[in-house]
């Protein structure tokens, strides 16, 4: 398993609702993150519970 694989495992909402397109976010966050010189796992961990939590914010659904 890969890094980025491992990462948005622990992010994924359970369930045939699942959010596909935050998860798809989620992991190009984490590309690019990578591309910028971010290898990390826990500061990519860190930059991507701050990133989810920023999403949770803007979507009204999670309110």
């Amino acid at each position: 398993m890969t890094l980025i694989e491992r990462l948005l495992r622990e992010i994924r909402e359970e369930g045939p609702e699942r959010n596909f397109d935050r998860e798809t976010a989620a992991a190009w966050f984490l590309i690019q993150q990578i591309e910028k010189g971010s290898t990390g796992e826990i500061v990519l961990r860190e930059k991507l519970a701050k990133h989810v939590d920023l999403q949770n914010a803007l979507d009204p659904g999670k309110q």
